[in-house]
């Protein structure tokens, strides 16, 4: 109920909704189930989301649900989201919010992106990084990922980190994405990269980024 407050603007880009099990049979006995809920949990709230009764239990046997209550998030096709949930939607509602959206058309309309991604690390917070992840992830050349990927080992914060973690950074398909991705970690000087730093640097098959990563992870043990 929070998080459907919270975004309340943003609403036509998600729904929530909540299945009953087959133990209300009718509207009236779901009435009965919920309403110690409803003053003790709800503060005497309704929920502000559709609530659909699954009488069949079709429901719960299509989606292999085994205990309550289990929160499923699909895509927009209807597919379920593997270890999605409530804070998968939260990012992913952030991450395309029109503060970070702005902040990553000025980065793709940059005459000069050292510039911009400096404005961008002043701006600093969670848009600042989710915009430089969008931007890395979508719009990056490969030859400005290393100094894409110093802009966000500056914000210092999670979603950065993660970020540089991730697909379009340390697990990029291109070699040369890898290895950038790897020198700003070990410039970041955050230690919570260093697992990670020392797989790449014992499994990646490319030698060069193999030794991006070692250096990157010596530096953070020093």
């Amino acid at each position: 109920m929070k998080f459907y407050d919270e975004y309340k603007d943003r609403r036509g880009e998600f729904e929530i909704v909540a299945f009953h099990d087959p133990s209300a049979k009718d509207l009236e006995d779901l009435e009965a189930k919920i309403a110690g809920v409803r003053q003790q949990v709800w503060e005497g709230q309704d929920l502000p989301f559709p609530v659909v009764m699954d009488n069949t239990g079709e429901t719960v046997r299509a989606y292999g649900i085994d205990s309550f209550p289990t929160v499923l998030l699909l895509d927009p096709e209807g597919n379920i989201v593997r270890g999605g949930g409530e804070p998968l939607l939260a990012s992913k509602l952030k991450e395309t919010s029109p503060a970070v959206r702005a902040l990553v058309e000025k980065l793709a309309l940059a005459k000069k992106l050292a510039a911009a991604l400096d404005e961008v690390v002043a701006a600093g917070g969670d848009d600042a990084a989710f915009a430089l992840a969008t931007y890395a992830r979508a719009s990056m050349k490969p030859t400005d990922a290393l100094v894409v990927f110093r802009a966000l080992a500056k914000l210092e914060n999670d979603i950065a980190l993660g970020a540089l973690l991730g697909d379009y950074a340390l697990r990029a398909k291109d070699p040369a994405v890898r290895a950038a991705a790897a020198k700003a970690l070990g410039e970041s000087g955050d230690k919570r990269a260093l697992p990670e730093l020392q797989r790449v640097a014992k499994e990646d098959g490319v030698e060069r980024v193999k030794k991006a990563a070692a250096d990157a992870a010596a530096f953070l043990q020093k």
